[in-house]
């Protein structure tokens, strides 16, 4: 899948996580998280690799699992 499309995947993911709230989405995303090595949400979203592993800390938020 094209970067361009997995950066609006996910995006609608967050999205989703916020129950539609498209602000705190934003303000989600430009704060550092530690599961992230301290990187923005939004700083992952250069490469497939980047937006697979936001996907995967999205993943485990909704399942309750984050550390």
């Amino acid at each position: 899948m094209p970067a361009e499309d997995l950066r609006e995947t996910v995006w609608r993911e967050i999205v989703d996580l916020f129950e539609g709230d498209e602000d705190s989405a934003r303000d989600w995303m430009s704060r550092p998280r530690i599961p992230l090595g301290h990187a923005t949400p939004a700083e992952m979203l250069g490469s497939p690799e980047d937006i697979a592993r936001l996907r995967q800390f999205i993943q485990q938020i909704q399942r309750g699992i984050v550390p």
